[in-house]
């Protein structure tokens, strides 16, 4: 039975020792299979987001430590930006890029679809709001949008699909961009340099809707003298429509009021710079 036992022994230790060491290559196998997945996906979820890309189909594979890169792309320009987007989304591991650049024959079909599928993307971001047709080569382009600066990137994507020759744009600034805001220091009505490009803003919103006038309303905080306040606030109301009228905006555009009190959404627990400011509303004058 000793014997017997020995035998057994012999035969069933490594056995045992053998099927741990296949549970662990099999767990560690997974293990890397699923952080190649979450790489891949990854990869595959950022090449999607930019509209530049988003219109054609790449395929990302991660295996032995590379990420492979395959498709076809219209020009190295966008083979070398597929590039770059990969890299940052697994910066250690090396890079296959097996895109190919090639000139293809522009159906206009699938022009009209990726001038869709972009302006769907840029829709997606917010304070964007546009509408696009294309026609013969050429995008017309219409919205609103929070900052003019983004107009320049809209045009820049969609000029980038191939077949599109031209973008012609009439984008205005959104209304919106006047929720914003124009704070004081205490007991003075300067306007600090740095709104300058507020000011700027504003009136190219004024330029781009000329039936619009501005309401320009001041306010303040509750420290001192009632009365004073509220001259201090119509001073803050009026040094911002001087500002605007040296930008060239039609001073009978601008109506101008002061509050001694605090803006009606301001706390009294609330830091007292949020209560020094100057607020705008956009009206129709038939429209009060």
């Amino acid at each position: 039975l000793f014997l017997i036992a020995i035998i057994a022994g012999g035969i069933f230790i490594p056995w045992r020792y053998s099927r741990y060491r296949l549970e662990q290559q099999q767990q560690l196998a997974a293990e890397i299979a699923a952080e190649n997945d979450r790489i891949e996906k990854r990869a595959t979820e950022a090449l999607a987001d930019r509209p530049s890309l988003a219109v054609y189909r790449l395929k990302v594979e991660v295996e032995e430590g590379a990420i492979a890169l395959s498709g076809k792309l219209p020009n190295q320009r966008l083979r070398q930006e597929a590039e770059e987007i990969a890299k940052k989304a697994a910066p250690n591991l090396q890079l296959d890029n097996k895109i190919v650049a090639v000139e293809v024959p522009v159906d206009p079909e699938q022009v009209t679809m990726a001038v869709e599928r972009v302006t769907g993307a840029l829709n997606q971001i917010r304070g964007l709001s546009v509408v696009t047709e294309y026609a013969e080569g050429k995008v017309t382009l219409e919205g609103t949008v929070t900052d003019m600066a983004q107009s320049e990137i809209i045009v820049r994507e969609l000029e980038q699909i191939p077949g599109v020759k031209s973008v012609v744009s009439t984008i205005k600034l959104s209304p919106l961009t006047l929720k914003t805001r124009i704070y004081f220091d205490p007991n003075s009505a300067k306007l600090k340099p740095a709104y300058g490009e507020t000011i700027a803003q504003i009136e190219q919103f004024l330029s781009q809707y000329p039936e619009k006038y501005l309401k320009i309303e001041g306010y303040s905080d509750r420290v001192g003298n009632s009365k004073k306040n509220q001259q201090l606030a119509l001073q803050r109301a009026e040094a911002v429509r001087d500002a605007l009228v040296e930008e060239g905006v039609d001073p009978r555009r601008l109506e101008v009021s002061g509050n001694a009190t605090p803006p009606p959404d301001i706390e009294s627990n609330q830091p007292l710079l949020l209560s020094r400011c100057v607020l705008f509303e956009p009206f129709e004058p038939g429209a009060q």
